[in-house]
């Protein structure tokens, strides 16, 4: 069930993060942490979703949950990039 996506790709972490609702998103990783939650057709990962919509502690989350997470974003960015063009520098100094 993690693992089905809707038309856009959307894994129920990608959803879990656009309506920043921490506690599902630490549940879902939690119940798969070795499963790589990728990019949907728009290139965001639930990661980098976070980051570019300043949830901090959902990256937090993820970051200290998920081993596995990718950290890709659109247009070959990285969640790094995203805190730095968000000037998210809190972020970018916990280690994004």
């Amino acid at each position: 069930m993690l693992r089905i996506t809707n038309k856009e790709k959307d894994t129920a972490l990608h959803e879990a993060v656009r309506y920043h609702h921490s506690k599902v998103v630490k549940l879902l990783i939690e119940a798969d942490p070795h499963f790589i939650y990728g990019a949907n057709s728009t290139g965001y990962t639930s990661l980098y979703m976070a980051v570019e919509r300043e949830y901090e502690d959902l990256v937090e989350i993820i970051i200290d949950t998920s081993p596995s997470s990718d950290h890709k974003g659109i247009e070959g960015r990285t969640a790094l990039h995203a805190t730095v063009l968000c000037r998210h520098q809190d972020s970018a100094y916990k280690g994004l």
